[in-house]
């Protein structure tokens, strides 16, 4: 996987991943790199919003994280796994996506601050990735649609979703790129140190209804080989 980093805005840095599928066999070298990417961004006092994007196509099969390698696992389900990593990061961090997400796709979604879709654009169900937390889905979709989704499955379009509040904002494909530069601009507005602090509410609230309980139980059931999904 390629993954490249540019500036879009001031303040604002943008990850693009070039092979989303990396991400779904489990890749330890293209998990770190992504990782890496965010906590580098999200350590650097210059940078107030990270956009990601190229989350669009993958395989669509995601590879259970106990069949991993064992260097990949603490990279995906980790304390200072992806998922986690975007879900407390201290900086605002954006989805941007164009196209089918898969699985993986839709589990980083679930973890953003903002997600912004085209019209064209489709979520498969993000439940299918274990680090995908339900607790953190009934805070961004309210239960009865984050249990439907994750009981049922399947894949939803971009309406679908912006009506079931999975996403923020649905958008031209044409308007796309200046939709989420205004928005990281506006964003980028807010003191550092006001974000810091409101991202670490954020996250103080995720734990109260058990998001980081979740993380735990996944790191610990994929180290103890109990893992089943």
């Amino acid at each position: 996987m390629t993954l490249t980093s540019e500036p879009i805005a001031e303040h604002a840095v943008q990850l693009r991943i070039s092979d989303p599928s990396a991400l779904d066999r489990r890749d330890a070298k293209a998990g770190e790199e992504f990782r890496d990417a965010l906590m580098r961004a999200a350590d650097d006092n210059d940078i107030k919003v990270i956009v990601v994007t190229g989350l669009v196509g993958g395989t669509g099969e995601v590879l259970p994280p106990d069949q991993a390698k064992p260097a990949a696992r603490q990279v995906y389900t980790g304390v200072r796994g992806i998922h986690q990593v975007i879900t407390y990061c201290k900086k605002i961090v954006i989805a941007e996506v164009d196209g089918a997400c898969g699985p993986t796709g839709s589990a980083l979604c679930l973890a953003a601050d903002f997600v912004i879709a085209t019209t064209r654009s489709t979520f498969a169900s993000p439940f299918d990735v274990a680090e995908a937390s339900y607790p953190l889905a009934v805070l961004t979709m309210r239960a009865n649609r984050a249990k439907a989704w994750m009981l049922r499955g399947g894949i939803i379009d971009a309406a679908a979703a912006c009506d079931a509040d999975f996403v923020n904002q649905v958008v031209d494909p044409a308007a796309l790129r200046s939709v989420v530069t205004d928005l990281s601009r506006q964003v980028a507005l807010m003191p550092l140190d006001g974000m810091t602090i409101s991202k670490m509410n954020v996250g103080a609230t995720f734990d109260v209804v058990g998001v980081g309980r979740e993380f735990d139980a996944v790191e610990a059931s994929v180290a103890s080989g109990s893992a089943s999904w």
